[in-house]
């Protein structure tokens, strides 16, 4: 494991939300642009480090920030000091369903959703010139 791509995606994490890198957990290159989260006492624990099966999907690396998964979300988000958009509602119900929804337009970039009428967090979109872009995963989607 490249330990300067893990601490540069801590960098970036910081710089993008606020988060702190987060004792215990390490961050995998898991394909080209996907990374996983896996507890070092997992990893200690098991002889074939293949990440593509070990820890969770926690986000994928875009070119222009790192995109959260719904799980990635939920592990950081309460740690995330900026660029967490706080929806309840209608507006949370629409997100679950897979639509773009309004959000203030002094929010640009990846941005954590959190339904702050349920206190949780919902996975992460792509705030533009205020419309939040929608990346919640269409198999988890509300009808």
């Amino acid at each position: 494991m490249d330990e300067n791509f893990e601490d540069n995606i801590w960098r970036q994490l910081q710089a993008q939300f606020g988060i702190p890198k987060i004792n215990g957990v390490r961050l995998l290159l898991s394909g080209k642009r996907r990374i996983r989260a896996a507890s070092e006492d997992l990893l200690k624990k098991i002889d074939n480090q293949n990440v593509l099966s070990v820890g969770v999907y926690f986000a994928t690396l875009m070119p222009d920030g790192i995109r959260l998964s719904v799980e990635g979300s939920q592990m950081v988000g309460e740690s995330a000091k900026k660029n967490v958009v706080e929806i309840d509602g209608t507006l949370a119900e629409r997100w679950i369903k897979g639509e773009n929804i309004p959000i203030p337009p002094d929010f640009e970039g990846y941005v954590i959703v959190k339904d702050k009428s349920r206190n949780d967090f919902i996975g992460c979109g792509l705030a533009k010139k205020g419309t939040l872009i929608n990346f919640f995963p269409k198999a988890r989607r509300i009808t």
